[in-house]
């Protein structure tokens, strides 16, 4: 029994030791794997499969909210704000003067003067740009030039009106305040250049005395020296 072992023993060495020594390898040539071995790595996938990496996947607990998608990340502490944007041109100026503030100076109470002027009378009567044009050329007109001018001046709080500052400055040189009307001559130019000429012609052709053409003279002498 032990003999019979011995023997077999050594053929099978013999036998692997053939197979391995039968192969010979020329200069140069690539070893080829034997026929009856497997080529190294052939059967590597199945006997350790590549591991694929997953990101584990956040677990929301019962009756919390669901995950919102990211929004975009507001801006820190060190981030300048948008600058504030500016009131449109086209947005209408609050009044910062009421129509109904009575103008110091007139020469009687306001309802009396209305009244004799042919307006209604009563402390009722709205005192705007315009009305307070109107009520300075009946003034004017009525060669009341000292009421005229605290009408055009009380208008001139409310509006940067040229009409106001050439009835103004009329009356003035009526009065024979030529400095105060050479200022006024500039307040006239200064309305013209910043477009606030509504009414101007108008007024221009109603106000046509000899002083009208004095104050056009001054203003004249101010914008081309002549």
């Amino acid at each position: 029994m032990t003999r019979r072992l011995t023997v077999s023993l050594v053929c099978v060495a013999m036998t692997w030791s053939a197979s391995v020594k039968g192969q010979v390898i020329q200069p140069g040539a690539q070893p080829q794997p034997l026929p009856h071995l497997s080529p190294p790595g052939f059967n590597l996938p199945q006997q350790y499969p590549r591991m694929r990496s997953q990101t584990p996947r956040p677990v929301r607990r019962p009756g919390a909210p669901a995950e919102m998608t990211p929004g975009p990340v507001p801006p820190g502490p060190n981030v300048a704000a948008p600058p504030a944007q500016t009131p449109s041109a086209a947005t209408p100026r609050q009044p910062t003067l009421s129509a109904f503030v009575v103008p110091s100076g007139l020469s009687e109470p306001i309802e009396h003067l209305l009244s004799d002027l042919g307006f209604e009378g009563g402390k009722t009567f709205p005192l705007t740009p315009r009305t307070t044009f109107d009520l300075a050329y009946l003034c004017y007109a009525d060669g009341r030039y000292a009421d005229a001018m605290v009408f055009a001046s009380h208008g001139l709080r409310m509006c940067n009106d040229a009409r106001l500052h050439l009835i103004k400055g009329v009356c003035e040189l009526h009065r024979g305040l030529g400095t105060e009307a050479e200022l006024t001559a500039t307040d006239f130019r200064n309305a013209i250049a910043g477009q606030q000429v509504f009414g101007l012609d108008v007024a221009r052709e109603r106000i046509n005395d000899s002083r009208a053409v004095r104050f056009a003279d001054i203003v004249e002498y101010q914008a081309t020296g002549r």
